[in-house]
């Protein structure tokens, strides 16, 4: 009984002298040097009378040695097992985020605290971020388990294990989450306008605006100035350095938009088809002529230097001189305007070959109205959209743009329009509002989408013309809050009758006219109030001039109705975009203005809808990120829209 006790004792003194050993050790490399020190004189006191004892009794109990080594493993392990519970001082954690989230989490680590050193690396799937974290020894949890209370923002998933003695599992990596930051799929939305390029960064995994901002165009100086001044803004809006971009999305309106001219045989038929496929794609049409191109028509041609002339004339299978007329007009016009022809398909090649040998740009496409009753000015908008990507390519300082955002997607007109139509019709399991009415109202132009049907509403009335777009876009070059001022007062006859207040609105639009960047402060409410005016006229002028109109017929059987143009009675919702939309004291008031209530009117304006501010500015982008995720894009457009009646 006394062996068995003494070979216990050998056991247990030798166990806690090696642990005592592991401690002290551990005290002195964390620098408590004082309390090494008491450690340590235990440890020997243990260790010498251990040692002596197996020493004394070696020839008669031999097993005294073997207890010995083994209290010396079992000590090794138990302390190795003291060292971690304790787990004094800091340790490095490395981790290795999947995809290109590691400059953002970095920056989310250190706003909590942690010491972060960021490594570049490449792997057997491209470049990595390695990061080294700096951490208490007691804060990483092991992995699976929650966030320790100092660290909520830091979790270990199915990766990097936190002790960096454990071994890692083959092919293992490290997934930090952050509950509620943004996830590692984000995208660059950049719009290039002719006052200001707006930027946007959203979250495509939980769809969402992270943040958006803008800074003026610099097309004098080089369009990559104006946007690092955005993407500086937009980092300052973010809070931390801006993350990896998986996608860099762009459209622009090209120094002023691509400047169009539409030509055609009939004013309500073929120039009418080639005015909507202008507006449609997102040109910034200047002109549409009819019937003939005589000196004069030439002459203001010339004059107006359009980027394109799109012509038009014929049915497929009717008349083909009016397009060969044409053609033969253009050749001897001073213009280096590409020609895009889109009339009779028989007198197309002709008419083709008649402008190339005046050495002319032609393309051609399908006739844009094959029959009286059929539109068809998809092929001509896409053609209109090519010519852009190439007309940019001209704008100082694109190529260098080009080199870190990838090619302009499409025009911005065309964006808002594409962003309309997803906002109007929904992506995948995501539901539109239905038929919509968009007003965008700027500093120079007041720009009007509808997506609806617009077809005759009851079986009194009888559509003239051709038959209404689903999606519809007009601009009203008149009509701005800023550059296009003074024209505004004029045409919505703010000015009229004189006296006084006329004088004052003539003094207002001129002020605004020579001061683009002017905005009233909290301290000018009645400037503030103009301004809501003048964006309220606006919106009433450009949306009669889009809706449709109708005009009463007196026949044997009653009263009837004549329709030209889109019925928007029916629409249901009336959104308002622009600056203004932002800042004016009641919105609700501006957007009121493309309502008749009553609908009895003869302009088919919507009679009673939701009016909606796209408060973050964000359909053209919408409209860009369409083409690469359209149900994130639609989702995200929703959150911004706020509803104000």
């Amino acid at each position: 009984m006394n062996e068995i006790l003494a070979y216990v004792l050998v056991f247990l003194a030798r166990v806690a002298d090696v642990s005592l050993s592991t401690l002290r050790l551990m005290l002195v490399f964390r620098g408590q040097r004082l309390l090494g020190s008491l450690v340590g004189l235990f440890e020997v006191t243990i260790y010498i009378v251990a040692l002596g004892w197996v020493v004394q009794r070696l020839d008669q109990q031999p097993l005294t040695l073997v207890f010995y080594a083994l209290g010396f493993a079992s000590g090794s392990y138990l302390g190795s097992l003291l060292e971690e519970r304790l787990a004094l001082g800091v340790e490095m954690v490395q981790v290795i985020p999947h995809g290109t989230g590691g400059r953002i989490l970095a920056d989310d680590l250190r706003r909590q605290g942690y010491g972060v050193t960021e490594l570049e690396g490449q792997g057997r799937e491209g470049h990595r971020t390695v990061l080294l974290i700096t951490v208490e020894r007691k804060a990483p949890p092991a992995p699976g388990d929650p966030a320790p209370a100092g660290a909520p923002g830091l979790r270990h998933r199915a990766g990097y294990p936190p002790r960096h003695r454990r071994r890692a599992p083959p092919g293992a990596q490290g997934e930090v989450t952050l509950p509620g930051r943004p996830s590692m799929n984000v995208a660059l939305l950049v719009d290039f306008g002719s006052t200001f390029t707006k930027v946007s960064a959203v979250d495509l995994d939980q769809p969402r605006l992270l943040a958006r901002a803008q800074a003026p165009t610099t097309y004098a100086t080089g369009l990559e100035q104006g946007l690092d001044a955005a993407l500086a803004a937009l980092e300052q809006a973010y809070g931390a350095p801006l993350p990896p971009f998986r996608h860099r999305l762009a459209c622009s309106s090209a120094g002023g938009g691509l400047r169009m001219v539409a030509v055609g045989l009939v004013p309500g038929l073929t120039a009418e088809a080639a005015r909507r496929a202008a507006l449609g794609a997102g040109a910034r049409l200047l002109a549409t002529f009819s019937g003939s191109l005589g000196p004069a028509d030439r002459d203001r041609l010339a004059e107006l230097n359009p980027d394109i002339v799109l012509v038009a004339g014929g049915t497929d299978g009717g008349n083909r001189t009016a397009l060969l007329d044409f053609a033969r007009a253009l050749a001897g016009c001073p213009t280096t305007a590409t020609v895009v022809v889109a009339g009779n398909r028989d007198a197309a090649p002709e008419a083709a070959a008649i402008l190339e040998r005046a050495g002319k740009a032609v393309v051609v496409v399908d006739n844009v109205l094959p029959r009286l009753d059929t539109l068809q000015v998809e092929p001509a908008r896409e053609a209109i959209r090519r010519i852009f990507m190439e007309h940019i390519v001209v704008v100082r300082g694109w190529k260098d743009v080009e080199a870190r955002l990838g090619a302009i997607l499409m025009p911005t007109p065309a964006a808002a329009l594409r962003g309309a139509e997803l906002l109007a019709d929904g992506a995948g399991d995501e539901p539109g509002l239905g038929e919509l009415l968009v007003v965008d109202v700027g500093g120079a132009t007041t720009d009007v989408h509808s997506v609806a049907a617009g077809l005759p509403a009851d079986g009194r009335t009888v559509l003239r013309g051709l038959p209404p777009p689903r999606s519809q876009r007009t601009v009203e070059g008149d009509l701005g809050l800023r550059h296009g001022a003074p024209s505004l007062v004029e045409a919505a006859g703010l000015a009229a009758g004189g006296g006084e207040a006329a004088a004052r609105w003539q003094e207002r639009a001129r002020r605004r006219a020579a001061e683009p960047p002017f905005v009233p402060g909290p301290d000018e409410p009645a400037e503030r109030e103009a301004d809501q005016e003048l964006a309220r006229a606006a919106v009433g002028v450009a949306v009669d001039r889009h809706a449709g109109r109708r005009e009463p017929l007196a026949t044997p059987h009653g009263r009837r109705w004549i329709q030209r143009g889109k019925d928007l009675r029916g629409v249901r919702h009336v959104v308002g975009t622009g600056g203004i939309f932002r800042h004016a004291p009641d919105p609700a008031v501006i957007l009121a203005a493309a309502l008749d209530p009553a609908g009895e009117g003869p302009v088919l304006k919507p009679r009673a809808a939701t009016l909606w501010v796209d408060r973050h500015y964000l359909l053209s982008h919408a409209g860009l990120l369409a083409e690469v995720d359209p149900v994130a894009a639609l989702k995200i457009l929703k959150a911004g829209l706020t509803r104000v009646a």
